[in-house]
């Protein structure tokens, strides 16, 4: 199996992992409104228990805020339920915040920035420490000329302009 076959099956299970815990998140809001204190604690603790197992996945620094978060009420759910008459309440209140996180939450790898941005000062200093600057700009020009030529430049004073 090659390196990307292999994260890609990773990907998978983490995904599968993810709709598990979604899939009992979703059975425990039902178990908590209805009266039978056996099964909110059940459902509870199959949350939990998927929670865990999705968790078991991922480094630290991959897991997100919100299952930091999730595993710690459901935990205190575990410890207080019997304790605290608003423990239903308390633990609604919780899942209610991290649903919109649990539910959309896309799952990845990458750890690059989203926006193709770059440091124009940090890449011109680069090529003036290797004495390249010529370079960078036979580069700049290549790229704005192909970008005036393909016609995704359709402002008439930007293309005067880079002219």
């Amino acid at each position: 199996m090659s390196q990307n076959e292999s994260v890609n099956f990773f990907m998978r299970v983490v995904k599968e992992r993810h709709k598990d815990l979604i899939t009992n998140i979703d059975k425990l809001y039902i178990s908590l409104v209805s009266e039978n204190k056996e099964e909110k604690v059940t459902a509870n603790e199959v949350a939990l228990d998927s929670a865990n197992t999705l968790s078991s996945f991922l480094s630290e620094s991959d897991t997100p805020h919100w299952l930091i978060d999730l595993k710690s009420r459901l935990n205190w759910y575990v410890a207080n339920h019997a304790k605290h008459n608003n423990g239903n309440k308390v633990l609604i209140d919780k899942l209610i915040e991290l649903n919109h996180q649990i539910h959309n939450h896309k799952w990845t790898l990458d750890h690059e920035p989203t926006n193709d941005s770059y440091n124009f000062d940090e890449i011109y200093e680069r090529f003036k420490s290797a004495s390249k600057l010529p370079e960078l700009f036979d580069i700049l020009i290549d790229t704005l000329e192909k970008m005036i030529a393909s016609g995704e430049i359709d402002s008439i004073k930007t293309v005067t302009g880079l002219q």
